[in-house]
């Protein structure tokens, strides 16, 4: 059996034998053939048919209906971005190997559970939003040299995110156990990434000269930081060299008080916060960071004031020196259902998006969602009011996809924020 699985991406029929040809001449017999493109089906079954030696599969299928399309069409396996039960049933059904994306434990066990033997590890979220766009993306971290840690480079490069410039090297990826929760139960998280590899990362593994060639833009968020004084001080590190560079700063606060204090919080990220140009909260993150609260609303109980958070985005801006600073305003009437929009503030003036009312799927990663949203937006030189409608859009639509990566296309998210949230199915 071949230990290396190719992805291949065949944007056009024509390539699919041009390709497949090579991976045979090279000594490889099987492929993972993406079901992201138009082509995608036609392309399976081209290549079982031209290649009946070779071991075709189907990747980042995200549903039941591409899967059947993909079995029909004569894949062998079947690879997808998240754990679907559904598609886990059918593939059973079909007596077809299924091999779900899983980020954390909690994921690896309900796919034990579905009596899945094997998962693929998938780490990052934003970098896999921007190249859905078609952004070119690189993701910066430290990871071990053994197995686990290739499985999170490999896991990254099927979407196309570059990674030359994650640094090899420690022992452990940190993880993170995630309870979903339902209904009136909370999920629930705890945090293992003690003495993992960024976390024991020095200012020495990262070349941020090299790093930042030919970089436009610069993303980080406030979990980083969380991990130790060390990292604190590689984000310095990299927030200094990007400004020297004219490099456009984004950060998301991300405040999570499992990872760290809000005393430590307010001095660490009020340091970096100086080299940011937009900044990125949720309708917590600048109170329990700052102190600054948004007036009239109560969080706990899904009541929001919008001009409360113009307030915050002007004072965070009037204390940092922000280009931009965007709020998600989540309003949660119970874990399973919430409304969702967000306001951004730029040259003096806020904007709000279309609130939209989610039943959720999974929220992890939605914040991510809208992070990608919204630099993609603004690298696309989109007006605010156009940003922050395809920033939400973006995210809303992460709510209803399982897993910490938003599987969406950019004409999803177009068709979305310009009102076509119908839901009806596509033929």
């Amino acid at each position: 059996m071949d230990k290396l699985i190719p992805v291949v991406v065949i944007k056009e029929i024509g390539e699919t034998e041009k390709i497949l040809s090579a991976l045979q001449a090279a000594g490889i017999h099987c492929a993972e053939i993406t079901f992201r493109t138009a082509c995608a089906e036609e392309a399976i079954r081209l290549a079982v048919k031209k290649f009946p030696d070779m071991h075709i599969g189907a990747g980042t299928v995200i549903n039941a209906e591409q899967c059947r399309k993909a079995v029909d069409a004569g894949a062998r396996f079947i690879v997808s971005p998240g754990l679907s039960k559904e598609v886990a049933v059918l593939c059973k059904e079909k007596n077809v190997p299924y091999y779900p994306g899983c980020v954390t434990p909690t994921e690896i066990i309900a796919a034990l559970e579905l009596g899945l033997t094997t998962v693929k590890f998938f780490p990052a979220n934003v970098a896999v939003s921007l190249c859905n766009y078609g952004i070119d993306t690189a993701f910066v971290t430290k990871l071990p040299a053994h197995e686990i840690g290739q499985a999170a480079v490999n896991s990254l490069r099927k979407f196309g995110v570059d990674t030359s410039k994650i640094v090899r090297g420690g022992e452990r990826v940190g993880i993170y156990y995630c309870e979903k929760g339902a209904s009136q139960r909370p999920s629930k998280v705890i945090y293992d990434r003690a003495h993992s590899s960024i976390a024991e990362a020095t200012k020495g593994d990262f070349d941020w000269d090299k790093i930042f060639e030919g970089v436009d833009w610069f993303h980080f968020t406030g979990i980083t930081p969380a991990l130790g004084d060390n990292v604190a001080d590689i984000c310095l590190a990299a927030c200094k060299k990007a400004k020297e560079k004219n490099i456009t700063v984004s950060c998301d606060l991300n405040f999570r008080k499992k990872l760290w204090s809000k005393e430590k919080a307010g001095k660490v990220m009020g340091e970096l916060c100086r080299y940011v140009d937009y900044c990125i909260a949720n309708e917590e993150d600048a109170k329990d960071v700052f102190g600054i609260e948004a007036e009239g609303s109560d969080i706990t109980g899904g009541k929001l004031d919008k001009n409360g958070y113009v307030s915050v985005a002007e004072q965070l801006t009037k204390r940092f020196g922000c280009k931009g600073v965007a709020i998600t305003l989540r309003e949660s009437k119970s874990a399973s259902d919430n409304d969702w929009s967000a306001m951004f503030f730029t040259d003096g003036k806020a904007v709000f998006g279309k609130k939209y009312s989610m039943h959720i799927v999974d929220r992890v990663g939605g914040g991510d969602s809208f992070g990608g949203g919204l630099i993609y937006a603004l690298m696309q030189k989109y007006a605010p009011q156009e940003a922050i409608e395809f920033a939400v859009a973006a995210s809303c639509l992460k709510h209803s996809i399982e897993g910490d990566y938003n599987m969406v296309s950019l004409s999803e998210v177009q068709a979305l924020a310009g009102g076509d949230g119908s839901g009806r199915v596509q033929r």
